[in-house]
């Protein structure tokens, strides 16, 4: 029996095996243009800054907030 493990992630409520990419390159995979969203990490807001830095781990809870124009 082959055993391997799957490592998931949580973005918007939907479950992803993205854990071990930095936070940058799974939102440039995902289409997602940094200037224009926040990130909120297991609940805390990710500095964009640090999007770079920021590896995803198994378990992870990622939320994308686009910014809309309207008034």
């Amino acid at each position: 029996m082959n055993c391997y493990e799957v490592f998931v992630i949580t973005i918007n409520g939907q479950t992803r095996d993205s854990a071990g990419l930095s936070l940058e390159n799974f939102l440039l995979g995902e289409g997602y243009d940094k200037v224009k969203i926040a990130v909120g990490l297991n609940g805390q807001v990710a500095p964009k800054e640090d999007f770079q830095n920021i590896i995803l781990k198994d378990g992870d809870a990622v939320e994308v907030f686009h910014f809309m124009g309207g008034g």
